[in-house]
C-alpha cells in the first residue's frame, strides 16, 4: 500500500510534463498540475517516508539486524531522492513565475537568469537551454 501511494505522485508529474511538452506551459492547467504534483510529492511521498523511517527506528530491535540496515539503507536512498526533487522542483517552479517576484533573478530579451542559471527562450519553438 505504502509504495502505491508513493507512486501517486508519478501520475501527477506525467500530467505536468504532458502540459509542458504540449506548450501549454503557462496555461491554468498547467499551474494546477505543478502544485499538484509538490503537495502530492510532499504527502504522498515524504511524509510515508518520515512514518516508515520512524517506525524502522522504534521498532528495531523486533526486525533481523540484516533487514534493518537493508531497509534503512533503502529509506535514506529514497528519502535524500525524494527531497532533492522537492528542492529541484520548488526553483522550477519559483524561476517559472515572473522574475520580478524573485530576488536574484534578471530577464532580458529572450534570456531568463535565476540564481546564475541562465534559460535561453526561442519564440518559434519551446527550446529550453540551460
Amino acid at each position: 500500500m505504502m509504495s502505491l501511494l508513493l507512486e501517486l505522485n508519478s501520475a501527477c508529474l506525467s500530467l505536468r510534463k504532458l502540459l509542458l511538452l504540449s506548450l501549454q506551459a503557462p496555461s491554468l492547467a498547467f499551474s494546477v498540475a505543478s502544485w499538484a504534483t509538490l503537495a502530492t510529492l510532499a504527502l504522498c511521498c515524504l511524509v510515508p517516508l518520515g512514518w516508515m523511517s520512524l517506525w524502522l527506528l522504534q521498532q528495531y530491535h523486533q526486525v533481523p539486524p540484516a533487514l534493518v540496515v537493508l531497509g534503512g539503507t533503502g529509506l535514506v536512498a529514497v528519502s535524500a531522492m525524494s527531497i532533492s526533487t522537492v528542492f529541484k522542483f520548488w526553483s522550477v517552479m519559483c524561476c517559472s513565475q515572473p522574475c520580478s517576484l524573485i530576488p536574484g533573478c534578471k530577464e532580458t530579451r529572450g534570456t531568463r537568469t535565476c540564481d546564475s542559471e541562465s534559460v535561453t527562450r526561442d519564440d518559434s519553438t519551446l527550446s529550453l537551454k540551460v
